[in-house]
C-alpha cells in the first residue's frame, strides 16, 4: 500500500520505428526487467485506441524524469533529399523537442552503429541534443552496455527498480544488508566444512591405524611410524588435516564471486548443495537475474538470465578453489566471450 502512494519516477522511450523498431524493443525488454510496466513510456504500447497522439505524447513527457532518445543509422529519416526530421510534424522530431524545451535528463542512446547527427543536419530546436551526453550500446558489449544504462537509471537518475522498491517496503533494512548476510552465510558454511573435513581426516587416519593393528596383533607398526618421524601418531595425522584445508575451497563454491575480466561488473552469489547450483546476480547493488547449474569435478555449467537475456557460463575450477575461468554464450546473438570469476575473500 505505501508504494501506491508514492510517486514513481519514469522512463519516456523514443525511437523511429524505420531505424531502431528491433533494438528498442530489446532494450525496453531489459527495462521491464529492472522496472515496473508503468515506469515505462514506449509509444506504440501505451498508446490506447482512438487516443490523440500528440496529447498522450506531452502528458506522458510531462511525467517522464528521464527520456531515452534511442538513435541509430536511420535516425534522421532520409526520405528522398529532405530527411524526415526536418519535417516539423515528424513525430521524433516533436518528442525530442518537446523534451529539450521541458528540460527533461534526455540521453541520447547509440545502437546498431548509430551516431549523433551533425549540427547542420538538425532543426535549431534539435541542436541542444548534440550538448546532451550519450550512451552507446554495442551489440557486441550488450550485457555491458545495457547494465551501464541500468546503473545510471537507479543510481544517477533516481529511477527505483521495482524489486528494490519491494525489498525496501517489506523490510527497510534487508537491502543494505543484503551482501553482508551472502558473506556471514557463505563463510559460515565454509568454516564448518573446513571443521568437517578435518574431523572426517582425523578419524580417517584412526582407522587405518586400528585396522593396522588388528592385522598385525601388535603395535609394532605404530612404533616404527613413531620411532621415524620422531612423533606420535596423532601427530602424523596433522599433514592430512592440514589437505583437507587447503582443498576445501575447492571442493565447494559457495559464496560470492565478482567478475575480473575488463569491462564486467557483475557479482555473482552462489550456493553449491551436493553438484547442483543455484544463483544470484546482481550489478551495481541491484539483482539482475538468476539461474541455476552444475557441476562436474572441477568442471561447472550455468544457466542464467540476466536481464531477460539467457547466459550460459562453461567455467574450470582452479586447484585453490578461488578462480573460475572459461566463456559465457549469448544464445540469442550467439555472442561467446571470455569470463573469468574470483571468489570474495
Amino acid at each position: 500500500m505505501p508504494l501506491r502512494n508514492t510517486p514513481s519516477k519514469k522512463i519516456f522511450v523514443s525511437y523511429r520505428v524505420s531505424d531502431t523498431a528491433g533494438e528498442t524493443g530489446r532494450l525496453v525488454d531489459a527495462l521491464k526487467q529492472h522496472f515496473s510496466d508503468d515506469q515505462i513510456f514506449m509509444d506504440i504500447e501505451n498508446l490506447e485506441p482512438g487516443a490523440d497522439f500528440t496529447e498522450a505524447i506531452e502528458r506522458s513527457l510531462g511525467a517522464c524524469d528521464v527520456f531515452l532518445a534511442v538513435i541509430g543509422p536511420r535516425w534522421l529519416g532520409n526520405a528522398g533529399s529532405e530527411p524526415r526530421i526536418n519535417n516539423p510534424n515528424d513525430w521524433v522530431r516533436l518528442e525530442v523537442g518537446t523534451a529539450l524545451k521541458r528540460n527533461v535528463r534526455v540521453v541520447p542512446v547509440l545502437v546498431d552503429g548509430g551516431t549523433l547527427p551533425h549540427a547542420e543536419q538538425l532543426p535549431e530546436d534539435l541542436q541542444p541534443l548534440l550538448r546532451r551526453q550519450s550512451i552507446e550500446i554495442s551489440n557486441k558489449r550488450w550485457r555491458y552496455d545495457t547494465d551501464q544504462l541500468l546503473n545510471f537509471l537507479v543510481n544517477t537518475a533516481g529511477i527505483p527498480p521495482k524489486r528494490a522498491a519491494l525489498q525496501s517496503a517489506s523490510s527497510p533494512a534487508a537491502k543494505p544488508t543484503k551482501k553482508k548476510t551472502w558473506l556471514y552465510v557463505g563463510g559460515g558454511f565454509l568454516l564448518c566444512f573446513l571443521v568437517l573435513a578435518i574431523i572426517g581426516s582425523l578419524m580417517q587416519d584412526e582407522k587405518k591405524a586400528g585396522n593396522g593393528l588388528s592385522q598385525s596383533g601388535t603395535n609394532k607398526p605404530a612404533e616404527n611410524l613413531s620411532s621415524n618421524t620422531g612423533s606420535s601418531s596423532n601427530e602424523t595425522s596433522l599433514p592430512a588435516a592440514s589437505n583437507g584445508e587447503t582443498n576445501s575451497a575447492a571442493e565447494n563454491i559457495t559464496g560470492v564471486w565478482d567478475e575480473v575480466e575488463e569491462g564486467q561488473t557483475a557479482t555473482l552469489f552462489l550456493t553449491q548443495n551436493g553438484s547442483q547450483i543455484t544463483a544470484e546476480a546482481q550489478t551495481a547493488g541491484q539483482a539482475i537475474g538468476t539461474g541455476t547449474g552444475e557441476r562436474d569435478g572441477r568442471s561447472i555449467v550455468m544457466n542464467l538470465s540476466l536481464l531477460g537475456v539467457a547466459y550460459t557460463l562453461r567455467l574450470t575450477l582452479s586447484d585453490d578453489g578461488n578462480i573460475m575461468s572459461g566463456t559465457y554464450f549469448v544464445p540469442s546473438t550467439g555472442l561467446t566471450q571470455q569470463e573469468k570469476l574470483m571468489r570474495r575473500k
